[in-house]
C-alpha cells in the first residue's frame, strides 16, 4: 500500500526489519513482544545516534524502515 515505483528497497541499501514476527519455539505473549519491540527501537536509536543508518517507524506496516549509511 505504501510502495513507490522507485524504491530506495530496489538500491540494497534499504531494509524493513519486523517488530512483530519473530521464530521462538514457543509462542510470545504480548508483554514480551512490546518489550522485543523496545529493545530493537533502542538498538537502532543508538545505531541512527552513531550515524550508522536512518530509521523510520512504518505507519501502515509492523516495522522499522531502515536506511544504511
Amino acid at each position: 500500500r505504501n510502495a513507490i515505483r522507485n524504491s530506495a528497497h530496489l538500491h540494497g541499501t534499504t531494509f524493513d526489519l519486523s517488530y512483530a514476527t519473530y521464530d521462538f519455539e514457543r509462542p510470545i505473549d504480548a508483554a514480551e513482544a512490546d518489550y522485543l519491540k523496545e529493545i530493537l527501537a533502542q538498538t537502532l536509536f543508538e545505531l541512527r545516534c552513531e550515524n550508522k543508518c536512518w530509521v523510520t517507524y512504518e505507519l501502515f506496516q509492523t516495522c522499522f524502515h531502515i536506511v544504511t549509511r
